[in-house]
């Protein structure tokens, strides 16, 4: 059993459902925000951090990817939480009098639509029980928050409209992050997914190059995906994940592309997420 683990925001929040699904912990600490988590596990203060990293809505959230680049903390977990964003209010409140929402920012990209055809203004929150938190205590009834069934029953709040998501198969990716085991990658017995980042050479047919291992070696790319560098306009990294089935199928590809790639790391090997509903 893992005994401490962090997760971002309060107890309600996408990360604590996550969390709680993904790892059987002894005790769960909510933090303000993604460097709190990660501080906290270069420190030792946790074993196991969770966060967010990519929507099926809005996409990857890459601060999570910057704050990996240059840590020796890796991924060692994942989960899928399928989120339905509910759209909360007092027990006495009418759909048609609501004026503003409460929300966190990634919560109402995925909502944005909704709010804008009911004419209803985002107030931001830094995750989403707060939002909750703070339309239970607003003393006005034309506010509403962005929650989940958990919130809406820890404070008695009522669903005004349900499913406000733009698009209703809506899923969260989460990552466990930890320090980097000393025993090194270790492959699971099945489904091993690997994430990965590299930059190529300003030469002609570079990128080919440095993909050529994963059909060579017939291994599975999930994602691929250009991200700019942070402080070096103009320079952009690949992020890669992709399934192995054995140890030495994986240094095959990391010794060829180590040719054709101006920096390569591997942020995590680890075993392919489970689907929960939030």
């Amino acid at each position: 059993m893992t005994k401490i683990v962090a997760y971002l925001g309060r107890e309600g929040s996408y990360s604590f459902i996550a969390a709680k699904k993904m790892i059987n912990g002894q005790k769960y600490l909510g933090r303000n925000s993604f460097t709190d988590i990660i501080s906290d596990i270069k420190k030792n203060k946790v074993d196991v951090g969770v966060l967010p990293i990519e929507n099926s809505t809005t996409g990857s959230i890459y601060e999570v990817y910057d704050l990996l680049l240059n840590k020796d903390i890796e991924i060692v977990g994942e989960g899928i939480l399928k989120i339905n964003h509910l759209l909360l209010a007092k027990k006495t409140t009418e759909e048609r009098i609501i004026k503003r929402c409460y929300c966190q920012i990634e919560a109402w990209k995925q909502c944005k639509l909704a709010l804008f055809k009911r004419k209803i203004t985002p107030v931001f929150a830094e995750d989403t029980a707060l939002a909750v938190q703070n339309v239970s205590k607003d003393k006005n009834l034309d506010t509403s928050a962005i929650g989940n069934t958990y919130l809406a029953q820890k404070y008695k709040l009522k669903v005004i409209t349900d499913s406000i998501q733009i698009q209703k198969e809506n899923f969260t990716r989460f990552v466990a992050l930890a320090l980097h085991p000393p025993g090194g990658l270790a492959l699971h017995l099945k489904n091993t997914k690997v994430t990965m980042i590299f930059s190529v050479l300003h030469k002609p047919g570079s990128l080919l190059r440095a993909l050529t291992p994963y059909a060579k070696y017939g291994l599975n790319l999930t994602k691929i995906e250009l991200r700019p560098i942070l402080h070096k306009p103009w320079e952009y990294i690949f992020i890669v994940d992709f399934i192995v089935k054995n140890i030495d199928d994986l240094n095959k590809v990391v010794k060829e592309m180590i040719k054709t790639t101006r920096y390569l790391k591997i942020l995590g090997v680890y075993q392919k997420g489970t689907v929960y509903e939030a």
